[in-house]
Protein backbone atom coordinates (compact mmCIF):
# COMPACT_ATOMS: atom_id res chain seq x y z
CA UNK A 1 0.00 0.00 0.00
CA UNK A 2 3.29 2.45 0.91
CA UNK A 3 4.14 1.69 -2.36
CA UNK A 4 0.76 3.14 -4.18
CA UNK A 5 1.37 5.94 -2.35
CA UNK A 6 4.58 7.26 -3.36
CA UNK A 7 3.85 6.34 -6.69
CA UNK A 8 0.29 8.33 -7.09
CA UNK A 9 3.07 11.21 -5.15
CA UNK A 10 5.47 10.78 -7.89
CA UNK A 11 3.31 10.53 -10.74
CA UNK A 12 1.87 14.33 -9.33
CA UNK A 13 5.26 15.17 -9.09
CA UNK A 14 6.01 14.50 -12.56
CA UNK A 15 2.83 15.97 -13.67
CA UNK A 16 3.47 19.10 -12.07
CA UNK A 17 6.65 19.20 -13.56
CA UNK A 18 5.49 18.59 -17.10
CA UNK A 19 3.00 20.81 -17.15
CA UNK A 20 5.90 23.91 -15.92
CA UNK A 21 7.99 22.41 -18.85
CA UNK A 22 4.42 22.99 -21.43
CA UNK A 23 3.96 25.95 -19.88
CA UNK A 24 7.80 27.42 -20.86
CA UNK A 25 7.13 25.58 -24.53
CA UNK A 26 4.19 27.83 -25.10
CA UNK A 27 6.02 31.22 -23.99
CA UNK A 28 8.43 30.59 -26.41
CA UNK A 29 6.13 29.33 -29.09
CA UNK A 30 4.19 32.96 -28.08
CA UNK A 31 7.63 34.80 -28.20
CA UNK A 32 9.06 33.47 -31.74
CA UNK A 33 5.71 33.60 -33.10
CA UNK A 34 5.59 37.01 -32.61
CA UNK A 35 8.91 37.90 -33.70
CA UNK A 36 7.69 36.86 -37.24
CA UNK A 37 8.78 33.66 -37.31
CA UNK A 38 7.19 31.01 -39.72
CA UNK A 39 5.67 28.12 -38.67
CA UNK A 40 8.38 25.34 -39.67
CA UNK A 41 10.86 28.25 -38.22
CA UNK A 42 9.37 28.12 -34.85
CA UNK A 43 9.67 24.12 -34.78
CA UNK A 44 13.23 24.44 -35.91
CA UNK A 45 14.14 27.03 -33.02
CA UNK A 46 12.49 24.73 -30.70
CA UNK A 47 13.86 21.45 -31.56
CA UNK A 48 17.30 22.94 -31.97
CA UNK A 49 17.75 25.60 -29.59
CA UNK A 50 15.68 23.51 -26.93
CA UNK A 51 15.31 19.92 -28.08
CA UNK A 52 11.55 20.19 -28.21
CA UNK A 53 9.70 18.33 -31.17
CA UNK A 54 6.75 19.49 -32.17
CA UNK A 55 4.90 19.09 -35.65
CA UNK A 56 3.53 21.98 -37.59
CA UNK A 57 0.16 21.03 -36.37
CA UNK A 58 0.65 20.31 -32.78
CA UNK A 59 2.15 24.09 -33.01
CA UNK A 60 -0.77 25.25 -34.60
CA UNK A 61 -2.98 23.67 -32.03
CA UNK A 62 -1.27 25.42 -29.26
CA UNK A 63 -1.05 29.19 -31.14
CA UNK A 64 -4.98 28.75 -31.48
CA UNK A 65 -4.91 27.75 -27.72
CA UNK A 66 -3.21 30.93 -26.90
CA UNK A 67 -5.58 32.53 -29.59
CA UNK A 68 -2.65 33.47 -31.77
CA UNK A 69 -3.01 33.20 -35.53
CA UNK A 70 -1.75 34.77 -38.89
CA UNK A 71 -4.68 36.04 -40.37
CA UNK A 72 -6.89 37.30 -37.66
CA UNK A 73 -6.50 41.03 -36.17
CA UNK A 74 -9.66 41.70 -34.37
CA UNK A 75 -8.44 45.36 -33.99
CA UNK A 76 -8.91 45.65 -37.82
CA UNK A 77 -12.68 46.28 -38.44
CA UNK A 78 -13.81 46.80 -42.17
CA UNK A 79 -15.44 50.41 -41.09
CA UNK A 80 -11.16 51.56 -39.98
CA UNK A 81 -10.09 50.50 -43.52
CA UNK A 82 -13.09 52.03 -45.24
CA UNK A 83 -12.17 55.47 -43.29
CA UNK A 84 -8.48 55.58 -43.73
CA UNK A 85 -9.02 54.61 -47.75
CA UNK A 86 -11.51 57.83 -47.55
CA UNK A 87 -8.99 59.82 -45.63
CA UNK A 88 -6.22 58.51 -48.30
CA UNK A 89 -8.49 59.78 -51.35
CA UNK A 90 -9.89 62.93 -49.90
CA UNK A 91 -6.25 64.11 -48.58
CA UNK A 92 -3.00 63.52 -50.08
CA UNK A 93 -3.71 60.72 -52.17
CA UNK A 94 -6.65 62.61 -54.28
CA UNK A 95 -4.40 63.39 -57.21
CA UNK A 96 -2.88 60.25 -57.88
CA UNK A 97 -5.08 59.40 -60.97
CA UNK A 98 -3.77 62.97 -62.14
CA UNK A 99 -0.37 62.29 -61.77
CA UNK A 100 -0.27 58.66 -62.71
CA UNK A 101 -1.71 60.49 -66.00
CA UNK A 102 0.39 63.07 -66.50
CA UNK A 103 3.44 60.57 -66.36
CA UNK A 104 1.62 58.21 -68.75
CA UNK A 105 1.30 60.66 -71.84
Amino acid sequence: MADANIAVSDLNNYLSFRQGIDLERDKLIERYFKLGLKYKEICLFLLSLQGIEISVRHLKRILRQRQLGRRRNPSLHSNDVYEALHEEIEGSGSSIGYRYASTTS
